[in-house]
């Protein structure tokens, strides 16, 4: 619950709010007074810790821009009396890991930990007191004031992540820098990072340069888009990350999801009565195919796999190195000699069996390294790998099973969790009332629950602005699911604390949903207007919506009907030239039943007629009917009524 305190005599007659801080700390207590940032505040690092230096470094700079004015950091053994921000290292690291403690007081301020996790932790929650101008690109300016407080604080639990899918869509380097800024400053220290799946293998492998020449790109009649990363690159990243309080944690998808690496090595297909060319395509385009797995009866595979996270595990230090092991269609394994050979040899009863050997093996050389194997709930099917976690995505029965085995879990169930769902199946309030340790878990098993993690899958959305649309503020909340304890949680206290974190995204130039924001409806479409499978353009007047400058953001409703519409693309037209267009990957359907997307104002001509033309295509088997919303200002989100 928020609090409120009038301050002390010389301060004035106002009272004090305690900052809206996400995650809200285990205890705050505001106290009198107020502390001034200034050209006259220094950083002082009193402990010898290389961290504990960079992070007094890493204050100084955020605290120089917040005030446009250099605030130095120095090093003190002694106890300086006036706007001294102290960084010190003098906690007892059995209270916890990541505990730290802060204290404002009207001269003073003090971040206390037992190591440079907490300390930087600390800081974080300092950054949020700031005015969320302080980090625009001009920066801000002095003096800031920030009330008397007194917080100690740590998580409640070790594992606070984001997995964000780099293999349907290639995320460009600087949107993974940013993401890492984003969590840090919400106390979240997992990126879970997808790497491989049937759409592109995203990470240079030297003794396998076909599984980025050939399988990095999608071929070239779908236009040959993709990319990867190369090992420096993302030693590069590792190091931006630990820097933050943030561990990477790479994901190299296996048997399943694989057709990328069938696509670069064929001869690690099962053999068929009817062989299979590989090639990578886009996700909507080959959604209805079942991808062939890795032949689980080829030695070569479990060979070339040793090599491959030997590289993987030289590259990442991350304790947990995660295999997927989901969805894996086990029909080519009925009908492949060498796999039943496998079953046969190794007294398996069935295939699912084999995919449990499959993991066994690959668990042994992740163990052998010193690391710890995790992979999606599907890895418990014939029997779990020992030593190895589980991520449960598919309800929380997953993480159960794992747990009542002795097994460690990390809790990501849809819908909770899968970010990726519009806002309709997965609003922010219901992000924010999942419970990891709920009522599923006994005391004993809860022992067993690492974290919880927010899965973000680059499918639906294809860009920077629409993946930050589907976390943001969805993130937030998990965040504070992740760190504070379950008793001091209430979603109106937390959406109290929102207003002044939508600023600070509008500040980064993030796109987010704002449930608060106005709507108003452009038009609709029935599905008998999509008869056949061929496009039909729709179109709009549009003068009156439109911001003097910016983008304007539409969103596209199914409203009705359990076949699916393409949005093949939505238009701003003027004087019937397109001035700015964005097209969409996948269709409106029962699960997808919203679009979102910016189109760019421009510079307007006088007396202009503009219009919004949208085109869509139904399919041979029907149609959905829908909708078209213009949403609130530019930059602020949508609302889905």
């Amino acid at each position: 619950m928020l609090v409120f305190l009038a301050v002390g005599p010389g301060w004035g007659a106002e009272t004090w709010q305690p900052p809206a801080l996400i995650p809200w700390p285990v205890h705050l207590e505001v106290t009198a007074g107020a502390f001034v940032i200034g050209p006259d505040t220094k950083v002082y690092v009193q402990s010898d810790d290389i961290d504990a230096r960079w992070i007094g470094d890493y204050l100084s700079r955020l605290l120089s821009h917040a005030v446009g004015a250099p605030v130095r950091r120095e090093i003190s053994r002694g106890s300086p009396q006036r706007s001294a921000i102290l960084l010190s290292l003098d906690m007892n690291e059995t209270l916890g890991r990541e505990r730290y403690e802060l204290t404002l007081a009207p001269w003073t301020i003090r971040i206390n930990a037992a190591n440079a996790s907490g300390l930087f932790d600390g800081v974080q929650t300092l950054r949020q007191m700031l005015p969320p101008e302080a980090e625009s690109e001009a920066g801000g300016k002095a003096p800031i004031q920030i009330p008397c407080l007194r917080i100690q604080d740590q998580p409640r639990y070790s594992w606070r992540g984001l997995m964000l899918d780099c293999s349907r869509t290639f995320l460009p380097l600087a949107y993974l820098r940013n993401t890492l800024d984003r969590m840090a400053l919400y106390k979240l220290n997992v990126l879970h990072l997808h790497l491989t799946d049937d759409q592109g293998w995203r990470l240079e492998i030297k003794k396998y340069p076909e599984l980025t020449t050939v399988g990095a790109h999608f071929s070239a009649r779908f236009g040959g888009a993709g990319g990867f990363y190369t090992q420096q690159e993302m030693r590069d990243l590792i190091a931006y990350a630990r820097q933050r309080n943030i561990t990477i944690v790479p994901e190299i998808e296996m048997p399943g999801h694989s057709t990328e690496v069938l696509a670069a090595y064929p001869e690690l297909a099962c053999l068929l009565p009817v062989r299979q060319t590989f090639e990578v395509i886009p996700f909507w385009e080959g959604r209805l195919e079942l991808s062939q797995p890795l032949c689980a009866g080829n030695d070569k595979v479990f060979a070339m796999y040793r090599d491959i996270l030997g590289e993987v595990m030289d590259l990442f230090p991350s304790e947990f190195i995660h295999v997927g092991g989901d969805e894996v269609p086990k029909d080519a394994w009925k009908q492949c000699p060498r796999c039943q050979a496998r079953i046969k040899a190794e007294g398996l009863k069935d295939e699912n069996e084999l995919q449990s050997y499959f993991m066994r093996r690959i668990q042994k050389i992740i163990a052998g390294r010193g690391r710890r194997m995790i992979g999606w709930d599907e890895i418990l099917e014939g029997g779990l790998a020992a030593g190895a976690s589980v991520m449960s995505w598919r309800g929380t029965q997953g993480g159960v099973a794992a747990a009542e085995l002795g097994h460690d879990v990390v809790m990501t169930p849809n819908p909770y969790t899968y970010f990726d769902y519009t806002y309709h199946i997965t609003p922010t309030e219901k992000v924010y009332s999942y419970d990891p340790a709920a009522t599923e878990f006994t005391p004993q098993l809860s022992k067993h629950i690492l974290g919880v993690q927010a899965c973000m899958w680059t499918h639906i959305a294809t860009t920077e602005q629409a993946i930050d649309y589907q976390l943001y503020p969805r993130l937030l909340a998990l965040a504070e699911v992740a760190w504070s304890p379950q008793r001091t949680r209430a979603w109106s206290d937390f959406q109290a604390r929102l207003g002044p974190h939508y600023q600070r995204l509008r500040v980064w130039n993030a796109k987010f949903f704002d449930a608060g924001a106005p709507s108003r409806k452009l038009g609709a479409w029935q599905a008998s207007d999509l008869t056949g499978d061929f496009p039909r353009q729709f179109e709009w007047e549009a003068a009156s919506l439109l911001p003097e400058s910016g983008d304007v953001e539409i969103e596209v409703r199914r409203e009705d009907g359990n076949k699916l519409t393409y949005v093949r693309s939505l238009a701003l037209v003027e004087a019937g030239k397109v001035i700015s267009q964005i097209a969409f990957p996948g269709p409106l359907d029962e699960r997808n039943d919203a679009e979102v997307g910016w189109l760019a104002v421009g510079a307007r001509k006088a007396e202009a007629h503009r219009t919004f033309r949208l085109t869509l295509q139904g399919s041979k088997d029907g149609a959905v009917s829908g909708s078209v919303w213009v949403i609130g200002a530019s930059g602020a989100g949508g609302a889905i009524p």
